[in-house]
């Protein structure tokens, strides 16, 4: 969905006026848009003359604050103007128009993308935009992630070093087989000690010996004995890993998934969770609820509190439903389990759109039902849809849709066509193996969470 506006030179201060540009255009604006995509997961527009294109669109007027990097026109548009800069002067900018609905909702991570980004075109620009690959790959996404939460707690640096040496570990093994483990990195180690340990929802335990991550060898034995789960290792701002930290047991009357997934009760600050489920996957989560999480060889940028939001004001579930339904869709995608999830408004009309559907017994189960946790991730991997009513019950699994009866048009049996279609009575939701999740709330409106 990527754009590029080309337009004319009328003035000066543009970037498609640079010596040279024609080499970063040609090798890395492409690199860079598509990272922009599959990071944010938003419709992304670049202007190469944002002086006049911007003004002419948005009535944006570059020069009344040539410093501002980031505009926000609406909950729904975002624009970015990195800068290319040269001492200390700003010599030329790009802009970006990033389109997702509530894209809006965390301010933080515009800023940081834009200083990103003009801090690397600037190092590109001295070389000529010569080589300019290496400055828009996967490191440029790193450093956005350093500098999202280390400013004012860690250096930016010693975060990038933790984020290789994590990757590392996330294809360790130990006696054969990969393993989940987990790291809460703190400048606040007192807070999780005996007189705050209740605020944190946990106790924390001294190690005998201290382990020093940096300029040392992972050391397997040590980061198996943490789960990532209910137990972690406590490091400070020096790289040292001082405690393990464990989890109280939760009460299942408090049960909320993504409390439980982003430790909100236990993450404060300037807290930083690092996390290994498998070898396909490495989160880093902020005390905001914030994740960044590379899976299938792609970081990506999620909100949880906006996820949240939107699967509520989506769909009609009690609390508990709501909780266990979250539960289940980020289960899929955080394990690659490919998935159509529809909850249709009436459920009286849904053979009219269905080719086959199964249901293996009488008695209905909820979806807020623990005891059947196992089966219903069977439910919801299986080949086709599974449908839950407006109680939260699953009534079907293994639907498939026949996309001849919709005004739907594509490729027959496709999951991308299927949830389109589904979304004709009520909302689908999509996973991929990729663990990219799509919301249907009509044919015509589908939202990237």
């Amino acid at each position: 969905m990527k754009k590029v506006i080309v337009g004319h030179n009328t003035t000066k201060m543009e970037i498609g006026d640079l010596k040279n540009f024609s080499n970063f255009k040609r090798d890395a604006l492409g690199i860079l848009i598509n990272h922009l995509e599959d990071f944010i997961s938003a419709e992304i527009t670049c202007y190469l003359y944002p002086i006049k294109q911007l003004k002419k669109q948005y009535n944006i007027v570059i020069e009344e604050n040539p410093k501002r990097g980031v505009y926000q026109l609406d909950e729904n548009n975002v624009i970015i103007i990195p800068k290319v800069y040269h001492n200390k002067d700003i010599i030329a900018r790009i802009a970006f128009s990033i389109k997702k609905p509530n894209v809006s909702i965390d301010k933080k991570i515009f800023n940081v993308l834009e200083g990103a980004i003009s801090k690397n075109l600037s190092r590109a620009y001295i070389f000529g935009f010569r080589e300019t690959i290496q400055y828009f790959d996967d490191g440029l996404i790193e450093k956005v992630i350093a500098n999202y939460f280390s400013k004012g707690y860690y250096n930016p640096s010693r975060i990038i070093y933790l984020l290789n040496y994590f990757h590392k570990l996330r294809t360790t093994s130990f006696e054969g087989q990969f393993f989940s483990t987990g790291m809460i990195l703190t400048r606040a180690g007192h807070a999780f000690g005996e007189k705050h340990n209740q605020n944190r929802s946990g106790k924390a335990h001294a190690l005998i010996s201290q382990q020093e991550l940096e300029g040392h060898s992972i050391e397997r034995r040590f980061w198996f004995m943490v789960d990532g789960k209910q137990s972690y290792f406590l490091c400070n701002r020096s790289m040292t890993i001082t405690h393990l930290f464990n989890l109280t047991a939760e009460k299942e009357s408090e049960f909320n998934y993504i409390n439980s997934l982003t430790l909100s009760k236990t993450l404060k600050g300037g807290d930083v969770l690092l996390r290994i489920e498998s070898e396909k996957e490495l989160s880093v989560i902020t005390s905001e609820g914030i994740e960044f999480i590379y899976q299938e060889n792609k970081w990506k940028y999620r909100n949880y509190n906006y996820i949240e939001k939107l699967i509520k004001s989506n769909i009609s579930f009690n609390e508990s439903s709501y909780n266990h339904l979250i539960f289940y869709i980020l289960y899929c995608s955080k394990h690659g389990i490919s998935s159509i999830i529809w909850i249709p408004e009436d459920l009286q009309d849904v053979n009219i759109i269905l080719k086959t559907k199964n249901r293996l017994f009488r008695n209905d189960i909820n979806v807020d039902n623990r005891d059947y946790s196992n089966l219903i991730i069977r439910f919801l991997s299986s080949d086709g849809a599974t449908i839950i009513d407006s109680n939260g019950n699953i009534c079907y699994y293994g639907c498939i849709a026949d996309l001849s009866k919709t005004k739907i048009k594509g490729v027959q049996g496709t999951g991308e066509n299927a949830a389109g279609a589904l979304s004709c009575n009520g909302i689908s939701i999509k996973i991929s193996q990729d663990g990219t999740i799509k919301l249907y709330l009509s044919p015509s409106c589908k939202i990237i969470i």
